[in-house]
């Protein structure tokens, strides 16, 4: 199986869906988030050409508590 990529301009559109999606994460993970980073190239604006998904870091203070989570982020999508 061939996989396709897309490659795509830059966007400021990229900041605003990270800043989404970490909102998202945080009202679900709460207290148990550390810290939370964009990462990868849609985080880079010089970039001229990016995949456009939104790459995620989420750090944890305890990585066994996180499958506590699972329905939430399974009924977030």
């Amino acid at each position: 199986m061939k996989r396709k990529w897309e490659i795509t301009p830059w966007t400021n559109e990229w900041k605003h869906q990270y800043e989404i999606e970490s909102k998202a994460l945080t009202d679900i993970f709460q207290a148990e988030i550390f810290e939370i980073h964009h990462v990868g190239s849609t985080s880079v604006p010089s970039i001229v050409y990016a995949k456009p998904i939104i790459d995620i870091l989420i750090i944890v203070k305890d990585i066994e508590q996180v499958n506590l989570y699972n329905e939430q982020m399974i009924k977030a999508g």
